[in-house]
């Protein structure tokens, strides 16, 4: 059995926010476990998602904010 990361954990290691790898396992794009009140995630389940291809910008659904000058 691999190391397990926490959210937080996973976050630094993705260089991503904790709240967006939040979205991330409520859309099933990153695996996660819970033990207890902790949510887990297998070391392989992180590799994995590191090596697919992601897109930048602003999540589907959340329309950029025009900025008022």
């Amino acid at each position: 059995m691999g190391k397990l990361f926490t959210l937080a954990e996973a976050a630094i290691e993705l260089h991503l926010t904790r709240r967006r790898i939040n979205q991330f396992v409520a859309d099933k794009r990153l695996r996660a476990g819970k033990k207890g009140d902790m949510w887990l995630i297998r070391e392989e389940d992180l590799e994995k998602f590191k090596s697919i291809k992601r897109r930048g910008g602003y999540p589907k659904g959340r329309p950029k904010k025009p900025i008022s000058i």
